[in-house]
């Protein structure tokens, strides 16, 4: 998102963002000395979406504009887009995806 636009809608949540080398590397370790049938978690770092685009932003030196969009209207967007679906409109908001975005999905490699 903040690589296409200049502009950032902002959801108020959060998740655990990790480097895609250090995803890689995991994997591997746990092919090469993984339980079978074990599951693994891969994390790193518990973000607010809105520190993880002023990251990239100064990370990228772009010139992002981050706009926090509010919990009622994201709740709305998602109650629009279950109408639209119920009309057969496919689209991205639901109030499933909305309320996923709501959350602070965060993680611990502990």
């Amino acid at each position: 998102m903040g690589l296409k636009n200049r502009i950032v809608f902002c959801p108020l949540g959060g998740k655990n963002f990790v480097c895609v080398e250090d995803v890689a590397k995991g994997i591997i370790r746990f092919l090469d000395n993984g339980v079978n049938g074990a599951s693994y978690i891969i994390c790193s770092e518990n973000l607010s979406y809105t520190n993880f685009f002023k990251s990239f932003r100064e990370l990228s030196k772009r010139i992002i504009i981050i706009v926090k969009i509010p919990r009622i209207l994201l709740i709305l967007f998602g109650r629009i887009g279950n109408v639209l679906r119920f009309f057969g409109i496919r689209n991205n908001m639901s109030t499933i995806n909305m309320n996923a975005v709501l959350i602070n999905n965060y993680y611990s490699n502990r």
